[in-house]
């Protein structure tokens, strides 16, 4: 007797990797595709995700002809005692009816998966049976299943306390000069000059800058500032600057979430480019939770130089649907105070959880959030 476990391939192809993975190993595994979905490669990103070694076979019909899906149906050489399991999640229409008919006559054990809620439907032989997937894919089984190329760094740029106990809490105190640094970082010269190394705040390209385009008394506060946070005025790096007008935020959202959900490592990433044909994107937080994927947009003020930070989490988010074919829970943090009441209603009809500069503070509000 062999065991054999046949899939249906589609667009979606979370419900055949968590199907996959949540069965027992099989003596082979028979993808049911087409033309199409093979073009998009969709079975070699299921194969992958699931890293499965076992024997498998492609088989090609066409998504609307009963009589040569049939037909290739009966490619599959099965004997009376072998035991088939098939998943017909994915699919047409018709091949799914198609599969129903022909595998129900060959007692195969037929299934339906439902992902929003992680469960998985026996819907032959009767009686229908509901059950539980239990597992749980972790970030770059997620990626891989959707053909999606990842980059990210875990690596934080400065101790978690650093972002917590200093930056967090004194934001709003010094948030002027933190707009004086990123003027600073966005300037030309300055950028060669960290193009090469270190910057010092007593270099003329830096004098320069603070006399054009501020005063002595603001160089002081930005000195000031910078050693309270624990920086070497005398010794600033690209990474440091960057750290100082936002990404220490980014940074501290990453280890807030990962903390509160319990997330692995491999549940959670920073700074992830993901890259999908010649598209290419740039998640601040990403993380999956319970097979879902959740995605948060990191900023410090809402103003952007493409226009506000709402409009742009709205196209990202678009982006991801159209470009990578994903379906993302999408977040806004920010650390401004978010008033404007059109803001908000056109964040809840896209589906856009905001926590901002007051619920920032509120740790138990946004515990409520994921949960």
């Amino acid at each position: 007797m062999s065991n054999y476990l046949i899939s249906l391939v589609s667009e979606q192809t979370m419900p055949n990797v968590l199907f996959i993975k949540e069965k027992p190993l099989a003596d082979k595994y028979y993808f049911i595709s087409t033309e199409r979905m093979e073009k998009l490669h969709k079975t070699e990103h299921i194969i992958k995700s699931c890293g499965l070694k076992r024997s498998h076979e492609t088989i090609i019909v066409p998504h609307d002809d009963l009589e040569k899906i049939e037909s290739g149906f009966r490619r599959i050489k099965l004997e009376e005692n072998d035991h088939v399991i098939l998943n017909i999640t994915g699919g047409t229409k018709i091949m799914m009816l198609a599969a129903f008919q022909y595998f129900s006559k060959r007692n195969a054990e037929i299934h339906y998966l439902t992902l929003g809620n992680n469960l998985v439907n026996k819907i032959f032989p009767y009686p229908l049976k509901k059950g539980q997937i239990n597992y749980r894919v972790n970030l770059y089984e997620y990626f891989e299943a959707n053909g999606i190329y990842s980059e990210s760094s875990n690596s934080l740029h400065r101790p978690e306390d650093d972002t917590t106990d200093f930056l967090l809490k004194h934001f709003k105190k010094y948030r002027h000069l933190i707009k004086y640094l990123q003027q600073l970082r966005n300037e030309n010269s300055i950028k060669k000059a960290l193009k090469k190394g270190l910057l010092s705040f007593s270099s003329p390209k830096v004098l320069n800058w603070f006399a054009n385009n501020a005063d002595e008394t603001v160089k002081k506060e930005t000195e000031r500032f910078l050693a309270e946070a624990g920086f070497d005025t005398k010794n600033i790096s690209k990474k440091d600057l960057d750290y100082l007008t936002g990404g220490w935020f980014e940074e501290y959202v990453y280890s807030l979430i990962r903390k509160m959900l319990n997330l692995q490592e491999n549940e959670i990433a920073l700074n992830t480019i993901i890259k999908k044909n010649t598209v290419e994107n740039e998640l601040d937080v990403v993380f999956i939770k319970e097979n879902a994927l959740h995605v948060i947009e990191c900023k410090t003020g809402l103003k952007t130089p493409y226009g506000n930070i709402i409009a742009e989490t709205i196209y990202k988010q678009s982006a991801l649907r159209n470009n990578f074919g994903l379906d993302v829970q999408s977040y806004l943090f920010t650390m401004e105070e978010i008033k404007d009441v059109r803001h908000r209603k056109r964040a809840e009809e896209m589906k856009i959880r905001l926590v901002d500069g007051i619920t920032i503070y509120n740790l138990e509000e946004i515990k409520m959030i994921f949960h």
